[in-house]
């Protein structure tokens, strides 16, 4: 008798209906495709399965854990740099306080001192303020000028501040308090010093604000 199978009298019945549903299932998935790959959806569906995959999951997962810890290094790194140069400005400063305080003021009597004794240099017996003879105030001068030769110039101390620092209106500051030092320097009365110190203090006081700003601002 004539068959549809081919193989009918080779394949037991549980075998063809295996094949049957293969068959079945088969034309199911290429309609499925069909339709999503139509939907613009068929990559979206493949890529959801694709990472729903166990060995896949392990990969990726992997691959992230590995980015992240790249990431943080680099972070950690970077906050590592940050804080150093956050603390070294913040050293730089107060050095910067101390050492431009410690020069100028050696400066400032030195000065106060070489001005004295030429406005008294033909009294027969000049006393200063605090009842100092000439030799005394001479001896003394002598004295300062020896320690003005071991304090930091004031150029080094301003070198060190702009290497270190770079907000814009710092040079000009820096420019105008090494400017306002070589004045009071060459003030020729006691008035003329005093206004020009004030002057340099005040330009001083900026230099510091702009120093304390820089370091308030957090880095980018």
């Amino acid at each position: 008798m004539a068959t549809d199978d081919p193989a009918g009298s080779i394949l037991t019945q549980a075998e063809r209906d295996r094949i049957r549903a293969d068959m079945l299932f088969r034309d199911e998935i290429r309609e499925e495709i069909a339709t999503a790959a139509a939907a613009g959806t068929l990559v979206s569906r493949v890529r959801q399965t694709v990472l729903k995959s166990p060995v896949i999951a392990t990969l990726v997962g992997g691959l992230l854990l590995n980015s992240f810890g790249v990431m943080k290094a680099h972070y950690d790194k970077k906050q590592a740099q940050e804080q150093a140069m956050l603390e070294k400005r913040i050293a730089i400063a107060s050095q910067f306080a101390q050492d431009i305080s410690h020069t100028i003021s050696i400066e400032v009597f030195f000065s106060k001192h070489k001005l004295w004794l030429k406005e008294h240099r033909d009294d027969p017996d000049p006393r200063n303020e605090t009842g100092m003879s000439r030799a005394e105030v001479n001896a003394q001068t002598f004295e300062l000028w020896k320690l003005l030769m071991q304090a930091k110039p004031e150029k080094a101390i301003f070198s060190e501040v702009r290497s270190f620092f770079s907000d814009p209106k710092l040079p000009a500051l820096l420019d105008a308090a090494d400017h306002a030092i070589d004045q009071a320097q060459a003030a020729t009365t006691p008035q003329e010093r005093r206004s020009r110190e004030a002057d340099l203090d005040k330009i001083l006081d900026d230099v510091m604000k702009t120093l304390e700003g820089e370091i308030g601002r957090p880095s980018r």
